[in-house]
């Protein structure tokens, strides 16, 4: 063997590792960086355990009066509590119970008012997917215990209480700013009576479309 064939041999090594070792610590760092990826997202996902929320609302119900303008509609507040668990990696499902409390809404009629009043406890079953780290979808099924009461006005009709449990269904839309704290835009419809019927009894709870904006914390 000749210095000639050493050196071309040498050559064609150091070619060879320059070629495959940028390729190598290549796909080594996308595994790292894929690894952290999915340490993060089974992070977030597999947090289960209590919650604790609070939120603004902004109720559209569907409520008429005969020859009634409806002067303001109802905004008010919730807070929330349960329990999620882990379904697989990137689903959890949860059990939560809510309070939302709101304000009045007033009808003027035949030259008096009717100040009503609405509120809901609900239990609610949750199921969200997380999309990545930062974003989850969610659908929402559960029952709500509406109830209020009529305040009337120089109008010969008398006050009521009413209250109605009714089915709702949902959906939400979330996004993570840290692993336990996440901002929810969630959108609620409430199954009530026909909206000639709402506040004519004391069984005679209003269908309800509502919207709502709020944080919630993952113990």
């Amino acid at each position: 063997m000749n210095i000639n064939s050493l050196k071309i041999g040498a050559i064609s090594i150091g070619l060879l590792m320059g070629s495959v070792l940028p390729s190598f610590a290549s796909n080594t760092y996308q595994l790292q960086d894929y690894n952290s990826r999915v340490s993060s997202n089974t992070e977030i996902a597999s947090n289960h355990g209590f919650l604790l929320g609070a939120n603004v609302d902004y109720n559209l119900v569907n409520a008429s009066m005969e020859n009634s303008i409806r002067e303001r509609g109802y905004y008010g507040f919730g807070v929330s509590g349960g329990y999620q668990w882990q379904v697989v990696p990137s689903s959890i499902m949860g059990l939560v119970f809510s309070y939302h409390q709101n304000s009045n809404s007033t009808f003027t009629i035949d030259g008096g008012e009717i100040n009503t009043t609405l509120n809901m406890i609900n239990a609610e079953l949750q199921y969200h997917y997380h999309i990545d780290n930062d974003f989850r979808l969610g659908l929402i099924g559960g029952a709500s215990y509406v109830f209020g009461e009529t305040d009337i006005k120089n109008i010969n009709l008398s006050d009521i209480k009413y209250s109605r449990i009714e089915p709702l269904v949902g959906a939400e839309f979330g996004y993570y700013i840290s692993p336990k704290i996440h901002v929810d835009l969630g959108y609620r419809h409430y199954f009530g009576v026909h909206q000639y019927n709402a506040y004519q009894g004391s069984d005679e709870a209003p269908t309800i479309d509502q919207l709502s904006l709020g944080f919630t914390y993952d113990f």
